[in-house]
């Protein structure tokens, strides 16, 4: 008779059973949220990293040319910037939609004339892999060949965390420094509330 009883104090319920799993559960559901908080807020910092060395870079640039790069919108525009009067992509469509086609050619062209400026260069090329890409919206590799010459190199572009493209936009006018932006987790430039910018 007191062997059964001990038998029946040391065996759990199933209500006590469920309880101990609910809390099991809560406490996975709580650090998943806090994973995906943190690994958001890397992001985050990361991409203002990024800005903050093109900030930068800009600096070396106008030390260099005593001017800032060219705001460029599109390809024809960007020909004109390096000096060709055409230039071919390969694959030739550039699967980005509008807002993104804008930023991605002025980011190109930040790259492009950075590599031309000594100082910026040495200042870019601390950048970490993940802040580079030659990568269209559908991830397939971009190449630009300029007619003259015949050579071909690959269309490179800054990008923030989420692989989107960091427009740069300079007006003097309304401006007097350049201002980088990233369109945030949502991958939006026409929602301000979480872009990224210097």
């Amino acid at each position: 008779f007191v062997m059964s009883a001990d038998r029946r104090q040391s065996a759990m319920t199933l209500v006590e059973i469920l309880v101990v799993l609910a809390v099991i559960l809560i406490m996975i559901g709580a650090l998943g949220g806090a994973g995906i908080h943190l690994k958001r807020q890397s992001e985050i910092r990361l991409t203002e990293s990024v800005i903050g060395i093109l900030e930068m870079a800009l600096e070396q640039y106008y030390t260099d040319y005593s001017d800032y790069v060219p705001q460029v919108d599109n390809q024809t525009q960007f020909n004109n910037s390096v000096g060709q009067t055409s230039t071919r992509i390969r694959p030739p469509a550039v699967d980005w939609p509008d807002d993104l086609k804008e930023a991605a050619w002025s980011s190109e062209t930040l790259y492009y004339f950075f590599r031309r400026s000594p100082n910026a260069a040495r200042i870019i090329s601390t950048l970490m892999d993940q802040a580079i890409s030659n990568k269209d919206g559908s991830g397939r590799p971009l190449v630009i060949e300029i007619p003259t010459g015949g050579t071909a190199h690959d269309l490179i572009r800054f990008v923030d965390a989420w692989g989107m493209p960091i427009r740069y936009t300079y007006n003097s006018a309304l401006n007097p420094f350049p201002i980088l932006t990233s369109a945030g987790p949502d991958k939006r430039f026409d929602t301000e509330s979480d872009n990224i910018t210097n």
